[in-house]
């Protein structure tokens, strides 16, 4: 199929990892060095607004109700010489996100005056300029959105020089805006302002690279063609709603539970951690129309092979980095927030691990089953799982307060990979029965994460013994990186 060979051959693949992985990682060095300088500049209690700002910025990326991901599906399916279809799904989807912003602006200004009267420790801060931190930031819902779309939309040909570029400028600038604005002597308030130049920017530079799709034809409105978008962007949206809980509800239930100088102490490490999701998310990304295409073609034994890969990847690069945080987890804290956050912090970040890179592993089977469809049957699941995941994470908050957050994420994380992987297998199975696979395979790199649960005891171990452990790691990391690599490029795909 030319086609596939010219948009999804294993050069463009690698060449798209490449780009994701390591534009991440400006990112994660912003995070890295601005949570101290924000905590200096602002306060634990400031900080902790701010975190919670940034986390509805990104949570906007699970509200799309599915649209986005709907879009990046059928694009990444197409001809490419299919213009008329092209339009088609474009202007729907785009008109879908503008319908969804529409619906989201009022709601969200409605909801701020209720959760800002049960914030904690809310006293010793100025309720006014903090509802307006918020209010502000809620009017760029349109902009974001269109963010969230137009990346969709180049990413369904794996024009991730575009997007991965575009995602971490906007993430570097947005977690470092306290910084900026504290330099130029501004209000808190003021970095909400912050945000909206980085949008703005960054769709000007995303609506240029779209001019293609925007030069295309407005079509005929299809009014069936437009609800089959948003029958199968609520399935969708159930599914990433359901993510947006599991990543970030926890910090928005402390924040009413406990105060916000505790609230600090989990949010900092937990926000750093998080990060690691720009490189598991990229992978993601980059996968999902690789999938989507394989699926389109009637390939199902290099669709599972696929998701082989992407789930060592994860394992390499997400795992090799908890591997080296919790082997140092002490000094590191120590030496970027000081010993007050070390004493504090250093069992949220040993707990934290594991749930973040079984929660990067769960990506696979996730966009894996939406290629195949499946998001009805796993909005469903997901909606009884979030609503379980609310409870869940409500009774432990209350009995074990941040811990019992930490607790609640890691073992959701868990749950939630062996489940969908098992459906994912269980789909496959009954696709490609005439294909050979070991279905093993993927069983032990799910389970394979506990083993970062036998480095927390060598956290007592002298300082050079542990660099030595890391060393040796690495060595073998680095071995089997290139090994792994050399057989996939010499694979069939």
């Amino acid at each position: 199929d030319w086609c596939f060979m010219n948009k999804f051959g294993i050069e463009k693949i690698e060449s798209s990892l490449k780009y994701n992985i390591f534009l991440q990682i400006f990112p994660v060095i912003a995070g890295l060095l601005a949570v101290p300088l924000t905590i200096n500049a602002f306060g634990k209690e400031l900080f902790a607004i701010f975190a919670l700002g940034v986390a509805f910025v990104v949570g906007l990326n699970y509200l799309h109700l599915g649209i986005a991901t709907n879009v990046n599906r059928e694009l990444a399916a197409l001809d490419t010489r299919d213009s008329l279809k092209q339009a088609t799904v474009f202007w729907h989807g785009l008109l879908g996100i503008l319908l969804l912003s529409i619906i989201l602006l009022p709601l969200f200004l409605f909801l701020i005056p209720a959760y800002i009267s049960n914030l904690s420790s809310l006293e010793l801060l100025d309720k006014v300029q903090i509802e307006l931190f918020f209010r502000l930031i809620v009017f760029q819902i349109p902009l974001i959105m269109i963010l969230i779309f137009l990346r969709s939309v180049l990413e369904a040909s794996l024009n991730f020089s575009v997007t991965a570029f575009n995602r971490a400028m906007v993430n570097m600038f947005l977690l470092a805006a306290p910084v900026f604005v504290s330099f130029l002597n501004f209000s808190f308030v003021f970095i909400a302002n912050f945000f909206c130049l980085i949008h703005v920017i960054s769709a000007a530079y995303l609506v240029f690279h779209c001019k293609y799709f925007f030069k295309l034809p407005f079509p005929k409105f299809e009014f069936q063609t437009f609800m089959d978008l948003i029958r199968s962007g609520v399935s969708i949206m159930t599914i990433s709603l359901a993510g947006f809980f599991f990543l970030y509800f926890d910090r928005f239930i402390l924040s009413t539970q406990d105060n916000l100088t505790q609230l600090a102490f989990f949010i900092a490490p937990f926000d750093l951690l998080t990060r690691l999701s720009f490189i598991y998310g990229s992978i993601g990304r980059v996968f999902f129309p690789v999938y989507s295409r394989l699926l389109g073609i009637g390939d199902n034994f290099e669709f599972i092979k696929m998701i082989e890969m992407a789930y060592r990847l994860i394992l390499i690069s997400v795992g090799g980095l908890l591997t080296f945080i919790i082997l140092f987890a002490r000094e590191l804290l120590d030496l970027w927030l000081g010993s007050e956050f070390s004493d504090n912090s250093l069992m949220i970040v040993n707990i934290l691990c594991l749930g973040i890179l079984f929660t990067g592993l769960t990506v696979v089977p996730n966009i894996a089953l939406i290629a195949l469809k499946k998001e009805r049957e796993m909005g469903y699941a997901y909606l009884f799982f979030s609503l379980s995941y609310i409870f869940f994470s409500f009774m432990l908050i209350d009995m074990f307060g941040m811990y019992g957050a930490a607790v609640a994420f890691s073992l959701r994380s868990v749950v939630e990979l062996i489940l969908l992987n098992s459906y994912l297998v269980n789909v496959h199975k009954e696709r490609a029965q005439d294909y050979p696979y070991k279905y093993q395979k993927l069983f032990l790199l799910t389970w394979s994460p506990v083993a970062l649960l036998f480095l927390v005891p060598l956290q007592s171990l002298e300082f050079l013994t542990r660099f030595f452990i890391m060393l040796l790691f690495l060595i073998l990391l680095i071995y089997g990186i290139k090994r792994y690599w050399s057989l996939v490029k010499v694979s069939k795909f």
